[in-house]
């Protein structure tokens, strides 16, 4: 299904080509003037130059074209030369519809179904998972969901640190602890225990303990290296405790990550990729792609434009050993050639860009990896507490993801301890969805390459830009569908009554051009940004307008009464004979009310005069005064009072019920047509822009184009600049996180 706006751009785009412009100078951007339209065309303007017409002139042209399509409600020029549209409601209400009855709501499936790989994992094994693995998790998982959602083939790899040094300090601090094991017995031939000789939180100790010791004392880390060669060379004992220890450290890291709604579908690691090394480093050097290098194995990845050097990759250390970069390149082989893979995208800290950059540069050089093969890194920011640092513990240390996500639950708890109406079984439930709900949504919807403050406090409000805030408006669209009790999937939705339901439909209608450019920018924050907003767009009109209609029967049977009368005073065409003979009837009853006893009389006739006949049938009764109205309302009765309204024409009957609900001339508000960047006044302020903060300043579109277009720095506006929407901290003390890279 055709994007909405595209739609729009492309009539537009017509009429410019047809006139003799630029086509794509005719694109359609959202108004950033809600107020004034709903979507604008600033086209003119850069076609006034070279067709040497006044920017307003061919403003005047391209509407004058476009008046003939019905789809717009409404076109006005502003400011020098900006279009400014409205459509009609019948064109959105056919595309709402459209998109309601369409499974994917309007999402074209990608015309290119790719075989796609995100590695976002990086979890080591024997370590427990940490804050820092949070992000990588969260966003790779987000990124994995709407790939598959625009129809591609998409896998999910955890890619563990499962081998190296890690392995060798882990096997040889088992075997100063426990040296009677078998594992340790060169000659034993028997079957090794099918239970690991360590649970997961002694496994957790080992490591750290091993690690620290090794680098103080140069005979433990002997023996680390010497355990992590024999291992990679197949002792059998120390292969059955390898997977010992890969057994434990998976099963813990499947609960942690399905805490987090996480899932994997290969968890695939390191220990992999080793038997692929020998044959790619052996072709690599054949082929003449790799040398040696103070005796190591280097691949050179620099290129002749390179602003600043780029290391060479190194393959092999001069003692043989692989490394990182060799992992990563024999992982490439893998995927491109077993898994048939057409893009790996890869979730990583960013600063390990340098790394990615340069065994990327070795795959495209080497032919390992085609120039038809994607290979995209993004690199995230940190996750800081308020004091702009990488959030720890009290204690100072690097925070385990378990325990992060134990503090976010409790402090959902704390939001509905005051709660009188739920059980704590429900507290329990509520609050770990809550936690969840606010630890996701809060990593999210912050633009990945950023760093960001974590604030607990605030990620768990109900209220603002957070989680649980988007739950309560979800919990409240099923709480009305509820009470509905109606099938509804299969209903024609009705024309907007009010701007507020106008408004909804507009935000609505932008679902399939935000999933396509979340996954085309890789950036999930454009999702919360899109379910943000149309929660707010939501919750506005369900303040605005009711519903569900009232439950007390006899309160909906009279307003059912009071509407079906309302419309029949504003129908107009009525039998000309019927009105004759009602007016008849009608002096007959006077003459008989007349003749009474003087008999007091509680409410009178309204005689409203127009002369003109495009006037309103109903003209504003501000004028009328009933004694005996408010007594009479307040029994619950409506009275009927009969009001006569002439022409020069004709007479007609109408019954008007209740002063709340006549019909009252109202003074339409009176729409500006001043030009979207006149909203800046006063003192000329220039401001500096950078192309990657365009997302994130609120900028016309004359100002848009002179940053994307020519490439200004600067730019001079009118009136005090808007500050900048900046969540990015400069740290002056950041630690790298403990992960395999």
């Amino acid at each position: 299904m055709k994007i909405f706006i595209d739609q729009i751009s492309d009539i537009v785009k017509d009429v410019f080509e047809e006139l003799g412009y630029d086509r794509e100078s005719g694109k359609v951007t959202v108004s950033n003037r809600p107020d004034l339209c709903q979507y604008q065309c600033n086209g003119a303007l850069p076609n006034a130059k070279k067709h040497g017409k006044a920017p307003r002139v061919i403003a005047e042209e391209v509407v004058a074209k476009l008046q003939e399509n019905k789809i717009f409600s409404k076109l006005e020029i502003a400011g020098p030369g900006f279009i400014n549209i409205t459509i009609n409601d019948e064109f959105l209400i056919d595309y709402i519809n459209k998109m309601n009855k369409d499974e994917k709501f309007g999402t074209s499936p990608a015309t290119e179904i790719k075989k796609i790989v995100v590695d976002y994992g990086g979890a080591n094994v024997a370590k427990p998972l940490h804050i820092g693995h949070l992000r990588s998790a969260i966003i790779g998982e987000s990124i994995k969901r709407i790939a598959k959602y625009l129809g591609h083939d998409v896998i999910g790899d955890v890619h563990l640190g499962d081998w190296g040094l890690q392995m060798g300090m882990v096997i040889s601090e088992v075997e100063r602890r426990n040296p009677e094991l078998p594992y340790f017995d060169a000659s034993f031939e028997g079957e090794y225990p099918a239970e690991a000789p360590f649970t997961i939180d002694e496994l957790e100790d080992i490591y750290p303990y091993a690690s620290k010791l090794a680098k103080s004392d140069e005979a433990v880390m002997e023996a680390a290296k010497k355990a992590t060669v024999e291992l990679q060379q197949g002792r059998r004992g120390y292969v059955a405790l390898w997977k010992h220890i890969l057994n434990v450290s998976v099963a813990d890291l499947k609960k942690n990550y399905g805490a987090l709604d996480v899932s994997f579908e290969l968890w695939n690691g390191e220990s992999d990729a080793q038997k692929l090394i020998p044959d790619m480093v052996k072709e690599l050097k054949e082929n003449g792609y790799a040398h040696e290098s103070e005796g190591a194995l280097v691949v050179d990845v620099s290129k002749e434009d390179d602003k600043a050097p780029i290391p060479p990759l190194l393959l092999l250390k001069s003692d043989g050993a692989s490394l990182y970069g060799t992992t990563d390149l024999a992982t490439v082989v893998e995927r491109v050639r077993d898994l048939k893979a057409n893009e790996i995208i890869y979730l990583a800290d960013k600063r390990q860009g340098l790394h990615y950059e340069q065994f990327f540069r070795a795959a495209r050089k080497s032919g390992i990896a085609g120039e038809d093969v994607v290979l995209d890194f993004i690199g995230f920011g940190t996750m800081n507490g308020k004091d702009g640092k990488p959030f720890k513990t009290r204690e100072g240390g690097v925070m385990r993801l378990a325990d992060l996500i134990s503090m976010i639950k409790e402090a959902g708890k704390e939001k509905l301890k005051d709660n009188k109406n739920i059980t704590e079984e429900e507290v329990e439930e509520i609050s770990s969805k809550v936690g969840l709900a606010a630890l996701k949504y809060g990593d999210l919807s912050n633009q990945a390459s950023k760093d960001y403050i974590f604030d607990i406090d605030r990620f768990a409000s109900f209220e603002g830009n957070t989680g649980p805030y988007i739950l309560y408006t979800i919990v409240r669209i099923k709480s009305i569908l509820n009470k509905a009790a109606m099938d509804i999937s299969n209903v024609d939705i009705a024309v907007p009554t009010t701007e507020a339901e106008r408004n909804l439909m507009l935000q609505a209608i932008k679902f399939n051009e935000m999933v396509e450019n979340s996954f085309r920018d890789r950036a999930p924050h454009k999702v919360c940004e899109y379910i943000y907003e149309l929660s707010n767009n939501f919750n506005k009109f369900y303040n605005d307008t009711r519903i569900i209609s009232e439950e007390d029967e006899a309160k909906k049977q009279r307003e059912a009464e009071q509407e079906a009368m309302i419309q029949a005073a504003v129908q107009r065409r009525l039998d000309k004979a019927e009105r004759v003979k009602q007016a008849q009837a009608r002096a007959k009853l006077e003459e008989e009310n007349a003749a009474k006893e003087n008999e007091n009389i509680s409410s009178e006739s309204i005689v409203q005069q127009t002369t003109d006949e495009s006037t309103s049938d109903v003209q504003s009764v501000d004028t009328l005064q009933h004694s005996e109205t408010e007594a009479v309302r307040a029994e619950g009765k409506a009275p009927a009072i009969d009001t006569t309204v002439q022409d020069d024409s004709e007479e007609i009957e109408v019954e008007l019920l209740d002063i709340e609900d006549k019909p009252v001339e109202q003074k339409q508000p009176v729409k500006s047509t001043v030009s979207p960047i006149s909203q800046y006044v006063g003192l000329d302020e220039e401001i500096e822009v950078d192309i990657d903060d365009l997302d994130e300043i609120p900028l016309t579109p004359t100002e848009r184009y002179q940053v994307t277009h020519l490439g200004a720095r600067k730019i001079t506006r009118k009136g005090k600049a808007r500050p900048k929407l900046n969540t990015n901290t400069s740290l002056n003390d950041i630690s790298i996180f403990d992960s395999a890279r």
